[in-house]
C-alpha cells in the first residue's frame, strides 16, 4: 500500500475536507492549493531536505503534510505557537532547510498549480517524517520514521476496519506534533472519509459541540478527552460510532464510564510509542472479563506483522503473569533518533536476531492480552521498598469513587520521599474514609502519606496527566 498511490487516488476521488469553521473546502480550491504547496516544496527541495511545518492547525497543515508525503520530502511538524528558541533548536537538530510557516504560506499558495511529478525516488527506506519527543536531559529527541513503516500501518488500518466507509466523518483533534494525528490521516487515505479539522484546544464543551454539529462518527483521542466526552450530557453524540483511544493508559474508571454513557460507540484501546509508528498493539473494548485483569485494562495484542515480548532486565522472556518490560518488533520500528546513535542504541536491542524497541513500560501478559502496569522509570524507593507509582494508581482506581488519580513523590528530607496522591473523586469523602479503603488494598509502604482532592487533574498539551505540574504542587510552600 504505497503512500503516493493513496494520495493520488484521494485527490482523484473528490476528498471531503472541512476547515476549522466546519465549512467544506471547494474541490478545485483544495486541489489547486495542494499542487501549489507541493510544487513550492519540490522547487526548493534537495535529495535530503527536511520541511518544517509551522502553520496554524487548519486544512493547510494537512495539505502541506500530504504534499511532503507524495513528494518524498521528509516533514517535521511543529506547533505555530512554539517559542522562537524551540523552533531554532528543532531546526538545528533535524537539519530543516525548508520552512512552511504562516509567514510564507501565501507565497507557497501562489505557486504554479499544474501537476508535477516528484524528482525523488520514493523507496521504502526513504525518510517520511521526524516527530520530536521529550528527552530526559531536556534536549528533545527526533524520531525518524521511514515510508514503509507508515505504509505497514496504513495496510493494517485498511484491512482491519472494513466497516468504516466514505460516509464516515472523522474529527482531527490532535496536533500533528503527536503521531496519533496520523491515525486521522490514515483514515482519510485508506477510507476517503469526511475529514474535519478541529479547533479544539482544551475546552471539552467546544469539542463536544464540534462532534455534535458535524455529526462526527470517528475520533482518535487521548483517554482524558474521551473520559470527559463520556461524562458530558449536554450534547447529542449519537452519531459517534468509533473511538480510538491512545496516548496514555486507559484508566479503569473510563472503562466503566463509556459502557454506561456511550454504549453504542465501539472503543479501541490503542497502544504505541512514537518510536513505533502510532499504534503497535490494540484491543476493542467489549466489556468482557478478558478486558480487565488485576485492575489493569488490556492493550490487546500486536498489530498484524508485529511482535511483542515481556522481558526481564537481562532481556530474557518471562512467564505469563509475571511483570517485565514490554519490547516490540516489526516493520514499524523507527529508523532511529536523528543524529543520536547513543540514545538509539539504548532503546533498540537485538533478541534472537530481531531488533526490538524497549518501551520502558512495565507490563504482564495474560493469555493473548498484554496489560500495562506502569512505567519502569516510575519506580521509586520509599522506606527502602521499591514502589511503582503507576502500580499504586492502578490499585487506587479500583475504588468505585475514584474518577482519576496520579501519585507523585514529595521530598520531605534529604534523601527521603513520601507519596502524595492527587485524586478526582465522584463523591465527597473525607480523607479518613479514603484511607480506610486504601488500607484494604495497599500495603503500608505503598500508602500515600498525603491525599489532595482536585476537581480535575491537570493535563499537558498531549492530553496526558501533567505530573510535572503536580510535582511542583508538592513543594513545601504549597503542600504541608
Amino acid at each position: 500500500m504505497k503512500i503516493e498511490s493513496l494520495i493520488h487516488s484521494l485527490f482523484a476521488n473528490n476528498p471531503k475536507v472541512y476547515n476549522v469553521s466546519g465549512d467544506a473546502v471547494d474541490y478545485d480550491v483544495l486541489v489547486n492549493e495542494y499542487r501549489s504547496i507541493k510544487n513550492y516544496i519540490l522547487t526548493n527541495a534537495k535529495e535530503d531536505s527536511r520541511v518544517g511545518i509551522l502553520v496554524n492547525k487548519d486544512y493547510y497543515y494537512l495539505l502541506t503534510l500530504l504534499a511532503c508525503m507524495e513528494s518524498g520530502v521528509a516533514f517535521v511538524p511543529m506547533m505555530s505557537d512554539y517559542p522562537e528558541q524551540r523552533v531554532s533548536q528543532l531546526v538545528d537538530i533535524a537539519s530543516i532547510d525548508i520552512m512552511i510557516s504562516n509567514t510564507n504560506l501565501r507565497q507557497a499558495l501562489a505557486f504554479d498549480s499544474s501537476e508535477v511529478e516528484t524528482k525523488f525516488e520514493l523507496s521504502e527506506n526513504r525518510l517520511l517524517y521526524i516527530i520530536f519527543t521529550s528527552g530526559s536531559t531536556g534536549v528533545p529527541k527526533g524520531v525518524e520514521i521511514i515510508r514503509s513503516s507508515y505504509e505497514n500501518f496504513l495496510s493494517w488500518v485498511s484491512n482491519t476496519f472494513d466497516e468504516i466507509t466514505t460516509e464516515d466523518r472523522v474529527l482531527n483533534t490532535t496536533e500533528y506534533t503527536f503521531d496519533v494525528s496520523l491515525m486521522d490521516v490514515a483514515l482519510l487515505l485508506t477510507k476517503n472519509v469526511h475529514f474535519f479539522v478541529s479547533n479544539f484546544k482544551s475546552n471539552i464543551f467546544q469539542l463536544c459541540n464540534e462532534l455534535e454539529k458535524n455529526k462526527i462518527t470517528a475520533i482518535a483521542t487521548v483517554p482524558n478527552n474521551f473520559s470527559l466526552m463520556a461524562m458530558f450530557k449536554r450534547v447529542d453524540l449519537s452519531a459517534l460510532k468509533y473511538a480510538f483511544i491512545a496516548g496514555s493508559r486507559f484508566p479503569l474508571s473510563l472503562y466503566k464510564d463509556f459502557a454506561q454513557n456511550l454504549p453504542d460507540v465501539r472503543v479501541f484501546n490503542c497502544y504505541g510509542p512514537t518510536e513505533f509508528t502510532i499504534y503497535c498493539l490494540f484491543k476493542e473494548m467489549k466489556i468482557e472479563d478478558e478486558d480487565v485483569f488485576d485492575g489493569c485494562v488490556s492493550i490487546g495484542s500486536p498489530l498484524t506483522g508485529l511482535g511483542a515480548l515481556v522481558v526481564d532486565e537481562q532481556m530474557n522472556s518471562v512467564q505469563d503473569g509475571q511483570k517485565g518490560e514490554l519490547v516490540v518488533t516489526g516493520p514499524q520500528l523507527m529508523r532511529g533518533y536523528v543524529n543520536n546513535k547513543e540514545k538509539t542504541d539504548e532503546v533498540v536491542v537485538t533478541i534472537d536476531g530481531l531488533s526490538y524497541y524497549r518501551t520502558g513500560d512495565l507490563v504482564f501478559k495474560n493469555g493473548e492480552n498484554y496489560f500495562v502496569v506502569g512505567r519502569l522509570d516510575d519506580t521509586v524507593k520509599i522506606s527502602g521498598f521499591r514502589v511503582n507509582l503507576s502500580d499504586v494508581d492502578t490499585y487506587i482506581q479500583t475504588l468505585p469513587y475514584v474518577a482519576n488519580v496520579a501519585t507523585v513523590t514529595q521530598e520531605v528530607k534529604s534523601g527521603e520521599s513520601r507519596l502524595v496522591a492527587f485524586m478526582d473523586l465522584t463523591k465527597d469523602l473525607s480523607n479518613e474514609e479514603i484511607y480506610s479503603d486504601l488500607k484494604k488494598i495497599l500495603p503500608e509502604f505503598q500508602l500515600p502519606k498525603k491525599i489532595v482532592k482536585l476537581d480535575s487533574l491537570p493535563v499537558n498539551n498531549s492530553g496526558k496527566i501533567d505530573k510535572k505540574r503536580l510535582k511542583k504542587m508538592t513543594h513545601p510552600n504549597k503542600l504541608s
